[in-house]
């Protein structure tokens, strides 16, 4: 009996590891296994800031010592959505404005 108590207490103790293609729900398995939370990765899809931000927690901190300093670290993060990061690129379909006079130069001539 006491070894069958032992048993389901080491299982309900571990949890089961993200998805390995869910950036926000490893970052957020990182928030909750150091005993803290970040409010902007619990609803919502995974886009935008949301995945900005849960990128950046699973790219530099694994640890909860990590997850501490990120706050001064965040350089790194930046550096990494500006060398290729996914979670800022434009669509290839963005509309191109026209421009239809020159502001600097008042219809009619100066005055």
């Amino acid at each position: 009996m006491r070894r069958l108590f032992i048993s389901l207490l080491f299982l309900l103790a571990c949890e089961p590891a993200p998805a390995e293609d869910d950036v926000c729900a490893k970052a957020a398995h990182v928030f909750e296994r150091c005993g803290a939370s970040l409010p902007l990765l619990d609803t919502g899809s995974c886009t935008g800031l949301r995945k900005a931000v849960a990128t950046c927690v699973a790219d530099h901190a694994t640890t909860c010592d990590e997850l501490g300093s990120l706050t001064v670290r965040l350089d790194a993060c930046v550096d990494d959505q500006l060398d290729g990061g996914d979670a800022f690129t434009p669509p290839d379909d963005l509309p191109t404005p026209a421009i239809k006079h020159d502001a600097g130069h008042a219809e009619g001539g100066p005055t």
